[in-house]
């Protein structure tokens, strides 16, 4: 829960945005979710960010050629974004108290880059992102985290890979690693539309992951999406 300010602006030959934003962990009913109740938040419960009052923030800086910043990775030809997040921590818990494990203020610092490529009739994107959380999740421990990506667009089909490698530097103990893998095929037709001012796109995925106690399990999944867009006039 929280609000944004985004100030727009160009220089060096691209569209800028420096976006600030003031939030808290949400704690109304609407934490419960919508379809699965999986209970009130309560700050009890610990962790960055869980604190009264709007006491966390952050700020990103975003930079586009080619297209607005917000929708740079899909149509703009380089892009970047630097940012930078606090998250006050959230009282210990239970099981802090009795682990002895001290609480921290969460700092995060992240940059990222796209950049687009023509191959004839085909376009490559490419995306590389590297953020370090101090005090990861309120807690003692540090983490890192890499993600590369590559996405080619050939006709109607969208072929996406992505990596995501985690470290978790613990405190007092050897370090860990988590892993995540995503590949993607998206279906999106220009043509065949059943109604004006309409879109869709049909996916399917399969996902990877290995989490820190090398526990792997493995996803598949489908969707389908359908944009309807338009304009009613209503006469007197």
């Amino acid at each position: 829960m929280g609000g944004e300010v985004v100030l727009g602006f160009e220089g060096l030959g691209l569209n800028h945005a420096l976006a600030a934003t003031l939030f808290s962990t949400d704690r109304t009913v609407l934490s419960e979710s919508l379809f699965t109740n999986r209970g009130r938040t309560t700050l009890a419960e610990g962790g960055a960010g869980n604190t009264k009052g709007l006491s966390s923030f952050s700020i990103t800086l975003d930079g586009c050629e080619g297209s607005e910043p917000a929708d740079c990775y899909w149509d703009g030809e380089f892009g970047y974004r630097l940012g930078f997040r606090y998250q006050k921590a959230g009282q210990p818990t239970e099981e802090d108290i009795e682990d002895g494990v001290k609480t921290g203020d969460e700092m995060a610092y992240l940059a990222a880059a796209a950049r687009s490529f023509e191959l004839d009739d085909m376009t490559l994107r490419l995306l590389g992102e590297v953020a370090f959380l101090r005090h990861f999740d309120g807690g003692e421990d540090d983490a890192l985290m890499v993600t590369g990506s590559a996405a080619l667009e050939a006709d109607d089909l969208t072929y996406i890979a992505s990596y995501t490698q985690q470290v978790n530097m613990i405190a007092d103990g050897p370090d860990t690693s988590e892993h995540l893998a995503d590949f993607e095929v998206l279906y999106s037709p220009d043509g065949d539309k059943p109604l004006a001012e309409t879109s869709w796109q049909l996916a399917a995925a399969y996902t990877f992951a290995m989490n820190a106690e090398h526990e792997k399990a493995h996803m598949f999944s489908v969707r389908a999406v359908f944009n309807f867009s338009g304009e009613v006039e209503f006469g007197r």
